[in-house]
């Protein structure tokens, strides 16, 4: 019996630290989209004469969290933010920025100011990348050996 119990705490503790790595895995994801939604726009833009608010409605995919952020922008709710929990406070500025200097100027001046996203996401990007290799590993191998202390300490 204190066997099964300590095997309980080992994968529980172990699905702690997964939890707790969730969040880097989504920043990933949200700057991955927000990269394809932002090389989208610039390309919608440059070769054709839509309104930038059709092009990002047909660039956004569903269940996406760039979409969500700017379903909410869009109606001026700027709680938006609080449901995008794992994005630090600049990396929320900047989302908020980009898309409130969105459909503001002409052709040119939406091009540097996309150019300017592109280069700063894709800084965001890497860095998600290189945080979530290194510390999602980090938080489930820390859960599992707190797995493996209690099922020491309590058999």
């Amino acid at each position: 019996m204190k066997f099964f119990i300590g095997i309980i705490l080992i994968v529980l503790s172990t699905l702690v630290g997964y939890l707790f790595s969730i969040k880097y895995s989504e920043r990933r994801i949200f700057f991955e989209d927000f990269n394809k939604v932002v090389i989208r726009l610039k390309n919608e833009i440059n070769f054709t004469q839509r309104p930038v608010i059709d092009v990002l409605n047909s660039s956004l995919d569903n269940g996406s969290d760039v979409l969500v952020v700017y379903n909410s922008f869009l109606l001026n709710n700027y709680n938006y933010t609080s449901n995008l929990k794992y994005l630090s406070f600049n990396e929320k500025n900047f989302v908020f920025d980009f898309l409130s200097t969105i459909g503001t100027g002409d052709v040119l001046s939406q091009n540097k100011i996309i150019d300017v996203a592109i280069e700063q996401s894709n800084s965001f990007l890497k860095q998600s990348i290189d945080d979530e290799r290194k510390y999602k590993t980090l938080f489930i191998k820390l859960g599992l050996l707190a797995g493996i202390t209690l099922f020491i300490l309590f058999i």
